[in-house]
């Protein structure tokens, strides 16, 4: 009996071994491949992501863009606010910017028109830097000291005392100038901030000669005196030996606006009155002071 029982298992197993492979049910090759509702949407979602790629690049990118500059834009405004005007300061008048100079060295009023151009030359590099076909070309560290040198300017151009901010604005408007990463030379983004700096460190000495008389009364009325001590300063300004083409030029177009100035006047003039003025000497001094400022500006310009 166990025999039996045991010859029919053996049986069993062997017949299940050799058995032919059971036909498996197949799939419709529609359903199995693909199902047509999720192919729709498939399709939608994959031109929808193609659409806002699209849009990233081509539109949000660079409003983007625009908004990280946005400070400098911010400032810029305030700056030409200040000046007189509220359209970035590209209209701003030619006076913006008074230099209380000592009476004997007036700067011409068409020196103002430094506001003018620093604004267009901020415009132009925020343009260029937006439109950059990589990525932005000022830096968060150049927008930020841009920045901060439009603020103080915009105070200078708008205080009722603006010798410090005057100072403080050569000081930060330098920084921004000499810190830019791509290039220390004069281009389209260094542009601003160099001739900014350079005409408020004229301003600064300038405006610091004429405010000697409020630390030494004694020499309150003497202007033949501060305007000496004006040019003296403006001389050592204009001939250090670190002075770049932009302060060079700068210097240069100031000095020689002063000294055209005195000559329309009729500083120049031979009469006995003008011999025996000391301001005859303050003329020459002038003269001096410029035919250096202006050999500096041209051998950098050679």
């Amino acid at each position: 009996m166990r025999l039996t029982t045991l010859c029919l298992i053996i049986s069993a197993f062997t017949a299940n071994a050799f058995a032919p492979p059971q036909q498996q049910t197949r799939v419709p090759t529609l359903l199995r491949d693909s199902n047509p509702v999720d192919k729709f949407f498939t399709d939608v979602v994959d031109k929808t992501e193609t659409f806002l790629g699209k849009v990233d690049k081509l539109v949000l990118k660079r409003a983007m863009r625009v908004v990280n500059h946005a400070p400098i834009l911010y400032t810029l405004k305030e700056l030409g606010t200040a000046a007189g005007s509220s359209n970035y300061g590209v209209d701003a008048a030619a006076s913006a910017i008074a230099v209380a100079a000592p009476s004997m060295l007036a700067v011409p009023a068409w020196t103002g028109n430094v506001i003018r151009i620093v604004c267009a030359a901020q415009l132009a590099s925020i343009l260029k830097s937006v439109l950059a076909s990589d990525d932005d070309e000022l830096t968060q560290g150049d927008i930020s000291a841009t920045t901060a040198a439009n603020w103080v300017a915009a105070k200078a151009i708008s205080a009722a005392s603006p010798l410090r901010w005057m100072a403080l604005t050569s000081v930060v408007s330098g920084y921004a100038a000499r810190t830019w990463e791509g290039d220390d030379k004069f281009n389209i983004h260094t542009a601003s901030m160099q001739i900014l700096s350079s005409f408020t460190a004229v301003a600064t000495i300038l405006g610091a000669a004429n405010a000697v008389p409020s630390l030494v009364p004694i020499l309150a009325g003497q202007s033949e005196i501060i305007a000496g001590l004006g040019l003296a300063g403006f001389y050592a300004a204009a001939t250090r030996a670190k002075n770049g083409t932009t302060k060079k030029v700068v210097n240069a177009a100031v000095i020689g606006g002063i000294l055209w100035s005195k000559i329309a006047g009729g500083a120049l003039a031979m009469t006995m009155d003008n011999l025996l003025q000391v301001g005859t000497l303050v003329t020459i001094g002038t003269a001096y002071v410029a035919y250096g400022a202006i050999m500096k500006a041209k051998e950098a310009l050679a």
